[in-house]
C-alpha cells in the first residue's frame, strides 16, 4: 500500500510538470529575408495555454533591446511611437511589418507570460535587402611599358549585397594568365590585349532577390587594338581624305578650264581691248566704229579726187556733175549763173573757179538744159 501511495504521489508530480511544459513558442523561421519598403510576416505558433501576456521587441546591432508592443490579457496591445501604424499583432501572436526600412533589420524576440508567471521566448532574425538595378559597364585603356590594359568596371545603383561575375563571348573567363578580377569581382582587367579581346563581355550582378545582368562589345572606339591589319588609323584617314580632296579640286578646274577655253580666251581679249580702248581714249584719239559707212564716205571721196587730176576737195567742195534735167527749159536759158544753176552748194575750191565758171558760159550760149558740169 504504501508502494502504491508513492507511486500515485509520483504520476500526479509528473502530469503536474507535463502540464507545466506545455507553454512553448514556436517560430515559423529563424531567419526572414525582407524586401525594403515591403511587408513582412514574422511568424509563431502557440499551444492552448491561456496567456497573460505577450511581448514584442527588437534588438540591433550595438544597441539595446527596444520594446516594439505588449498585450495583456488579450487587451489591445501598446505599440510604441517608432512602430505605430507600422506594425499589426495577429490573432496568433504573429506580428505583420509593414514598409521595411533598412533601419528594421535585428533581431525581433517575442515573450510569452502564462498565469503561472512562466515565461516561454523565441527568436526570428529579420534582414532587409533592395532588388538589384541594371549593371553598369565602364571601360578604360592605358598602355603599359610593357602592353596594352583593358579594364572593365561592373557597378550597380541600387541593390544590397550584390555579388559580381563575368563572362567573355557568352563564355566563362579563360584561365590564360591574362585576365584578372578585382577582389570583389567587379572589375576585369585583360593584358596583352589583341584583336581575339574585341569580343562581348556580360557582367552579372546577383543577390538573394535575384540577379541582373548587362553586356558591351570592346570595339575599335575602345582601343586600336580591334583595328583590323588593313585599317587606317584617323590620322592617316584624315590625311588621305585631305589629299583626295585637293585632287578632286583641281581635276574640277582642269576639266572647267577645258570646256569653257574659248570663252575664257575671248573673255581674256576683251578685258584687253577693254582696256587698250580706255588708253586710246584717254590720248584722246578717236576710233570710228560705224565700219561700214566709213568705208563708203572714204571710197566715194577718193574717186572724185582722182577725177579731178589731185585736186583735193574737202567734205564741203562742190560737187562736179549736177543733173537739171527735171527743170523746165525756160529756166535754162535766162538769168544769172546762179539762179540757172539751182545750187546752194558754195564753191570752195578757188583754183578750179575759173573752170567752173567757163563752161557754164558755153553752155548757157548753147541753151542747153540736160546736164551742168562745174
Amino acid at each position: 500500500m504504501a508502494l502504491l501511495g508513492w507511486g500515485c504521489i509520483v504520476c500526479i508530480l509528473a502530469a503536474a510538470g507535463t502540464i507545466a511544459e506545455a507553454v512553448q513558442v514556436m517560430v515559423g523561421s529563424p531567419v526572414v529575408h525582407g524586401i525594403l519598403r515591403r511587408s513582412v510576416l514574422l511568424s509563431i505558433s502557440l499551444d492552448s495555454t491561456p496567456l497573460k501576456s505577450m511581448q514584442w521587441s527588437v534588438k540591433k546591432e550595438d544597441s539595446q533591446k527596444l520594446r516594439i508592443l505588449k498585450a495583456e490579457n488579450k487587451t489591445q496591445p501598446e505599440i510604441i511611437s517608432t512602430f505605430l501604424h507600422r506594425v499589426e499583432l495577429l490573432k496568433n501572436g504573429s506580428i505583420l511589418l509593414r514598409n521595411l526600412n533598412f533601419s528594421d533589420q535585428g533581431v525581433y524576440i517575442v515573450t510569452v507570460t502564462d498565469w503561472d508567471g512562466r515565461e516561454e521566448t523565441g527568436t526570428i532574425t529579420l534582414t532587409v535587402s533592395a532588388p538589384l538595378s541594371k549593371p553598369l559597364i565602364t571601360v578604360s585603356v592605358r598602355n603599359t611599358s610593357q602592353s596594352m590594359l583593358l579594364t572593365l568596371s561592373c557597378e550597380v545603383t541600387e541593390g544590397t549585397q550584390p555579388s559580381y561575375w563575368w563572362l567573355k563571348d557568352g563564355k566563362p573567363l579563360p584561365q590564360d594568365g591574362r585576365h584578372f578580377v578585382s577582389e570583389p569581382n567587379s572589375s576585369l582587367e585583360v593584358r596583352n590585349v589583341t584583336e581575339r579581346d574585341c569580343v562581348t563581355y556580360t557582367c552579372v550582378s546577383r543577390n538573394r532577390l535575384g540577379s541582373r545582368e548587362a553586356q558591351r562589345d570592346i570595339t575599335a572606339n575602345d582601343t586600336t587594338a580591334c583595328l583590323p591589319a588593313w585599317a587606317l588609323t584617323q590620322a592617316q584617314a584624315l590625311s588621305i581624305a585631305a589629299a583626295a580632296l585637293c585632287v578632286a579640286g583641281l581635276c574640277v578646274i582642269l576639266y572647267c578650264t577645258k570646256k569653257h577655253y574659248q570663252e575664257i580666251w575671248q573673255w581674256i581679249r576683251g578685258v584687253q581691248e577693254e582696256r587698250g580702248l580706255e588708253e586710246i581714249n584717254r590720248r584722246g584719239i578717236g576710233i570710228r566704229r560705224d565700219y561700214q559707212l566709213d568705208t563708203l564716205e572714204e571710197n566715194l571721196y577718193n574717186e572724185e579726187a582722182d577725177a579731178q587730176d589731185g585736186v583735193v576737195v574737202s567734205v564741203g567742195a562742190v560737187l562736179p556733175y549736177i543733173y537739171m534735167d527735171f527743170l523746165p527749159a525756160g529756166i535754162c536759158r535766162g538769168g544769172t549763173a546762179e539762179e540757172r544753176v539751182y545750187s546752194t552748194i558754195e564753191d570752195t575750191a578757188a583754183q578750179a573757179e575759173g573752170s567752173h565758171t567757163h563752161t557754164e558760159q558755153s553752155h548757157s550760149n548753147s541753151g542747153s538744159c540736160s546736164s551742168r558740169t562745174f
